[in-house]
């Protein structure tokens, strides 16, 4: 087995804690990730950013020998060491008594075996720890078979595993995601038969889980694992009821199906374009009509936008991310048309935002390549061409935004004695309108004489 890498301060906790005669472990996430690197053939792997470190120290004792490092989570005997600019979590071995409340364990006892503190996680392929700096691996539950079967299993008894924490459902469908694993059975109908569990958790945990998922190669493998048991309605209804919504002649998927996949095929680099993409047609379940042989869904951008603000509202996910969703949202349905004038393609960008262009076109390609079967993909050509007539206005130095005009607020201070006020911001926003239309008006003096004008008909 290749050497796990160690950053220069990982090596200096590992010396300090083998000095003091305890003994250290790499354990979770961190070396589940190395192992299934290793098998995908990953030779050279970075350091890993998430480290999470068990010992059988006491917590005082890992406090002393890391003078300024943190102490929370009192019960559960966790110690942020903050060295050389990382921080690492160590965790005295614990072994759990029951879970009562589906979140939190009534009993927890210290132990110095990582074989009891390795038998109360959630699943086999988190239950894997390597000795540091020895290399020894503990695995009791053969997580790393697991691994290798690309399976994910519960430790122990799955349904009791499943009934202790509520949040091990919703992980097991994002591990299944991000680690391209399949859940395998009997854990799959465990995390069916406890989503009464399962819906207690707290919104924010759920949304930080969702959010996590969004990072995978195909999101919508959670998505689809939530639903087929029974979760999704929970979490996510407005997405939930969009399964088995029919579409018009040009979608070959249905409205649900239709947002997994262009969810799939928006950038994982960019989180608000895949959340716009799996809920920017959330609004077609209410605005569906028939006309002749065909349906509509007249408005359900608007609908849809105002419905993903509620939903990730409720999964408490951060305010920025929810207004740039829903803007994306709301502006998804534009059609180019090639007779548009240089003033319709400058309004355009005035309508999305400068800011917020790449991200509408990354979510405009994704719907469009989503509507059908690989066979009938097709690149859209017209947004290509759109997008370059936006990139030749923007090298002629066309205004398209309020901080491209050639005066500010403080110019039009200066021809009325008017203090500064709300109007200051409407009048720019006139003069934006007109240099939309004649770029030409982009003058100092231009502009300040129509701002004259605007002023004097207020």
């Amino acid at each position: 087995m290749k050497t796990f890498p160690l950053s220069p301060s990982l090596k200096e906790v590992v010396r300090r804690i083998q000095q003091s005669g305890g003994r250290l472990w790499v354990v979770g996430g961190a070396i589940r990730d190395f192992l299934l690197g290793q098998l995908l053939g990953n030779t050279s792997p970075s350091p890993l950013r998430e480290i999470d470190l068990a010992t059988d120290l006491l917590p005082e004792q890992i406090n002393a020998l890391f003078p300024g490092s943190l102490r929370f989570g009192e019960r559960f005997g966790t110690v942020v060491v903050r060295l050389g600019g990382e921080e690492f979590e160590v965790t005295t071995l614990r072994r759990e008594g029951d879970y009562t409340d589906g979140r939190r364990p009534e009993l927890v006892e210290f132990t110095d075996s990582i074989e009891a503190d390795l038998a109360r996680r959630d699943f086999t392929v988190n239950a894997i720890a390597r000795s540091l700096p020895s290399g020894e691996l503990s695995d009791p539950f053969n997580g790393r078979e697991d691994l290798k079967r690309g399976i994910i299993r519960a430790v122990g008894e799955p349904s009791r595993r499943l009934a202790e924490d509520g949040l091990r459902a919703y992980r097991g469908c994002r591990f299944a995601a991000t680690l391209g694993l399949e859940i395998e059975p009997k854990t799959l109908r465990a995390i069916s038969a406890n989503r009464e569990v399962a819906s207690q958790v707290a919104w924010e945990r759920v949304g930080a889980e969702l959010q996590k998922a969004m990072t995978a190669a195909e999101p919508s493998r959670c998505f689809e694992l939530l639903r087929q048991v029974g979760l999704l309605d929970h979490c996510l209804p407005e997405l939930a009821v969009c399964y088995g919504v029919t579409q018009n002649r040009h979608h070959d998927f249905d409205v649900y199906d239709h947002s997994l996949r262009a969810c799939d095929l928006a950038p994982a680099e960019k989180p608000a374009v895949r959340w716009a993409a799996l809920l920017h047609d959330i609004g077609k379940v209410e605005t569906k009509t028939r006309q002749g042989r065909d349906f509509h869904f007249h408005g359900h951008e608007e609908l849809s936008a105002r419905l993903a603000e509620r939903a990730l509202q409720r999964l408490r996910l951060p305010k920025e991310l929810r207004r740039r969703v829903t803007h994306l949202i709301a502006r998804h349905m534009f059609l180019y048309q090639p007779q548009w004038s240089d003033a319709a393609v400058r309004r355009f960008v005035r309508r999305v935002g400068v800011e917020q262009l790449a991200d509408l076109f990354d979510l405009a390609i994704a719907d469009r390549l989503a509507k059908h079967r690989e066979g009938r993909f097709h690149l859209p050509a017209d947004i290509d061409e759109l997008m370059s007539r936006i990139e030749e206005l923007r090298l002629d130095e066309t205004a398209l935004t309020i901080g491209d005009l050639a005066i500010g607020g403080a110019e039009l201070l200066t021809i009325t004695e008017k203090p500064a006020g709300p109007w200051v911001g409407t009048v720019l926003h006139q003069l934006l309108e007109l240099v939309l239309e004649r770029p030409e008006l982009n003058q100092r003096e231009e502009l300040l004489h129509e701002a004259e004008r605007l002023l004097s008909n207020s």
